[in-house]
C-alpha cells in the first residue's frame, strides 16, 4: 500500500487565540484534509452570489464550479450539501462530517460510524459501519468489527453506488485474518489462515464478481509509492509482474522476485538471478551472481562468482568499470556526473561515460557536488575535501561535510562543514561564511539558510544570509516553503515578533509587519486587530498590501476542492470562490 505524508497544517488555518472547543476540532481534521466548519449555523433564505473583493491572484487550475459539482459544509451535528452554483440540495442532521465527494458519492459520520450518500444527497448506505472506503472503480467497500462471542471478527462488505449489497466475507471457518487491500483502484480483501501460514488475495471488479486471485501480491515499488507495476504470484511458486489492471507483464515463471529501491525487480530463477524494468524487459542477462543486485539510483551493481563486479544501467548496457573496482556510492550520480568506485587500495571517481575523473587514487571519496568530493586519509580523524579539476585537497581539516543543497540543486560554490561542534557554510577555497556555531543548518535557497541554535544558545533557529546576518528572528517550526501565484518560493517568517514572507534570494516580498502570515494555493492570509481591537484575518495582494475585504475574518480556512470557508465577526460561515465570490451563506442558529 502507498505510504502518505501528512505535513503539520499549522500555517493553512487562522484562528483566535482562543477558539471555540468547536472551531479547535475543525483546525485538526483540517490538518488531515477533513472539512468541519466551526458555528451551528442555518442556511440563508438566499445564497448569494454577489461577488466580494476581487482577489487579484490567479490560481491554476482552478476548481470546477457548476450543477454537476457537490460542495459540503458540516458543523455540530448537521451538514448541507450544495452543487457548484450554490444551490443546497439536501440538510441532514445527525451527521458530524461529510467527506469530498468521490465517484458520485460521499461517505459521512455519524457518532463512531460511517456511512454512504450519493450525489444528490439521498443515503444509500446507512452508519453502520466503522470505516468505509470508496474505490476508483465505483465499489464501496465497508468493514465493521462484530462483537459476538467467543470473539470479536472484522466483515468486509461490497456495495454498488446504488448501496446494493453484492459481495461479503467474514472471519470465519478457516479464514482467521480479513483485510482490505487495493490495487490501482481495484478492491480487494486478503483472506489468511494463520494455521497453514497462507494467504490469498482476491479481486473484485466494478460489479463485485471475483477477479484475480493471488497467493502473493504486494511489493509496490519504488518504495513508498504505488508505482505502475506490482509482484505478484497466483501459485505461490512461480512469480512475475503486472500491471495496473493486473495482466501480466513478461514472463510470469521466476522463483523469486523483489524490488530495490530504484523501483527495479530483481528476479531470480533456476539459480540464475536477472533485473526486470517497469515493462519486464530484462535490463541485465541471466547468470550466477555471488551477490545479488545492489540497490542504485543510477547504477545497478552485482557480482559474478568469478568476484568481478559488473554494472548496468537503467537502459540494461554495460557500465564500464576500472579493473578490480566496485561501486561504491552513485548518490547524486545524475547530478553531479560521475560514481565513485573502490577497491582494497584506492577509490576513483568516474564519470558517466566512463572515464576517469580523480588525477589521483584516494579514499575516503564522497561525491558532494560537480566540483567538489569529500576526502578522508587513511587514519586521519576528519575530513578534508578535494577539487577535482585539479586534485588539488583543502588544508583544513573537518569532522563532516555535507552539500549545500537547494530546490534547485547543489551548490557548486558552497559547502556544510561541520567543526569544533557546531554546523557553518564554507565556500570553495575553505572560508567560513557563517562560523560553524550551529546544531543543524539547511539552505532555503541560494543566499539564505535556516540555522538551529546549539544547547546553551537561544532556542529555536535563526534565518541567515551567507554573511551569516540574521534576517528573521527564530520561530516555533522548521521553516516550510510556499508559492506566491506568481511561482515565488517564499517562507512565512517573523522578525521581532512581527511576520511578512521572505523570498529564497532573502528579500522581504511582503514586510514582517503582520501578527501572523499564512499562503495557502498561491493567496496570501495576515491577522491582525480590526479598529474595535478585535483578532481577525483578511487575504491580502502581496503587491501592493492592501487588504480584499473591509471586515476580516475570525478565521479563514482553506479546503481540499479550492474553495475556502470564512467565519465573519457575526458568526456567519461563507463558502468563496477563488476570485472572492460568496458560493454559499450559512447563518448562525437562533438562539433559543
Amino acid at each position: 500500500m502507498p505510504t502518505i505524508r501528512v505535513l503539520p497544517e499549522m500555517r493553512h488555518s487562522f484562528l483566535l487565540t482562543t477558539p471555540s472547543p468547536a472551531h479547535r476540532r475543525n483546525v485538526i481534521t483540517q490538518a488531515f484534509g477533513a472539512l468541519l466548519a466551526s458555528v451551528l449555523l442555518t442556511i440563508a433564505p438566499s445564497v448569494g452570489a454577489t461577488p466580494a473583493s476581487a482577489m487579484p491572484l490567479s490560481i491554476k487550475p482552478p476548481p470546477r464550479l457548476d450543477r454537476t459539482t457537490r460542495h459540503s459544509l458540516c458543523h455540530e451535528g448537521r451538514c448541507v450539501v450544495l452543487d457548484g452554483t450554490g444551490r443546497q440540495l439536501v440538510e441532514h442532521r445527525g451527521m458530524q462530517y461529510l467527506r469530498p465527494f468521490k465517484n458520485g458519492v460521499a461517505v459521512f459520520e455519524r457518532g463512531e460510524n460511517r456511512g454512504v450518500m450519493n450525489s444528490e444527497g439521498r443515503i444509500v448506505l446507512e452508519a453502520h459501519y466503522d470505516s468505509v472506503e470508496v474505490h476508483g472503480n465505483g465499489m464501496i467497500e465497508a468493514k465493521v468489527l462484530l462483537r459476538s462471542p467467543p470473539k470479536a471478527y472484522t466483515r468486509i462488505d461490497f456495495f454498488n453506488a446504488r448501496g446494493r449489497l453484492v459481495r461479503r466475507f467474514e472471519e470465519k471457518g478457516e479464514i482467521d485474518l480479513l483485510r482490505s487491500a487495493s490495487w490501482a483502484g481495484n478492491p480487494a480483501v486478503e483472506l489468511c489462515n494463520s494455521e497453514k501460514r497462507r494467504c490469498t488475495t482476491h479481486f473484485l471488479d466494478a460489479k463485485g464478481r471475483s477477479g484475480p486471485v493471488f497467493s502473493v501480491f504486494g511489493s509496490f515499488g519504488p518504495v513508498g509509492h504505488e508505482g505502475e507495476v506490482a509482484i505478484a504470484s497466483r501459485d505461490g511458486v512461480h512469480f512475475g509482474l503486472v500491471d495496473r489492471s493486473l495482466a501480466g507483464i513478461g514472463r510470469q515463471d521466476y522463483d523469486q522476485m523483489t524490488f530495490n529501491s530504484s523501483g527495479f525487480a530483481l528476479a531470480t530463477q533456476g539459480g540464475n538471478d536477472t533485473v526486470l524494468d517497469p515493462h519486464g524487459v530484462q535490463v541485465a542477462p541471466m547468470g550466477r551472481y555471488r551477490f545479488k543486485f545492489g540497490r542504485g539510483g543510477y547504477l545497478l551493481s552485482a557480482v559474478a562468482e568469478d568476484g568481478q563486479c559488473l554494472h548496468f544501467t537503467r537502459a540494461g548496457l554495460m557500465f564500464p568499470t576500472p579493473a578490480g573496482h566496485c561501486m561504491k556510492t552513485d548518490e547524486f550520480a545524475e547530478r553531479v556526473g560521475y560514481v565513485i568506485f573502490s577497491s582494497e587500495d584506492d577509490e576513483y571517481v568516474v564519470g558517466l561515460d566512463g572515464s576517469l575523473r580523480s588525477l589521483q587514487r584516494a579514499a575516503g571519496l564522497h561525491p558532494l557536488n560537480r566540483r567538489i568530493v569529500e576526502y578522508q586519509k587513511p587514519g586521519e580523524a576528519g575530513v578534508r575535501f578535494m577539487m577535482l579539476e585539479d586534485g588539488s585537497i583543502s588544508s583544513s581539516l573537518y569532522y563532516r561535510l555535507a552539500p549545500f543543497q537547494t530546490a534547485e540543486g547543489l551548490d557548486d560554490q558552497l559547502l556544510l562543514a561541520q567543526a569544533d561542534g557546531g554546523w557553518g557554510v564554507i565556500d570553495a577555497t575553505g572560508a567560513w561564511l557563517i562560523p560553524p556555531r550551529y546544531r543543524r543548518i539547511r539552505p532555503l535557497g541560494p543566499n539564505l539558510v535556516a540555522a538551529f541554535e546549539r544547547p546553551g544558545y537561544d532556542p529555536g533557529y535563526h534565518i541567515l544570509d551567507l554573511r551569516g546576518n540574521a534576517v528573521a528572528d527564530f520561530t516555533l517550526h522548521d521553516p516550510l516553503p510556499d508559492f506566491l501565484a506568481d511561482g515565488t518560493r517564499v517562507y512565512a517568517l517573523s522578525l521581532r515578533g512581527r511576520w511578512g514572507l521572505l523570498d529564497e534570494s532573502g528579500r522581504w516580498r511582503l514586510a514582517p509587519r503582520y501578527g501572523y502570515v499564512n499562503v495557502s494555493k498561491g493567496l496570501v492570509s495576515v491577522r491582525e486587530r480590526n479598529s474595535a481591537g478585535d483578532i481577525t484575518v483578511n487575504f491580502l495582494d502581496p503587491d501592493t498590501e492592501t487588504t480584499l475585504f473591509e471586515q476580516g475574518f475570525l478565521s479563514i480556512h482553506s479546503r481540499p476542492d479550492g474553495l475556502f470557508e470564512t467565519l465573519k465577526t457575526d458568526q456567519t460561515l461563507e463558502l468563496i470562490k477563488l476570485d472572492g465570490t460568496v458560493l454559499g451563506r450559512l447563518h448562525p442558529r437562533p438562539s433559543q
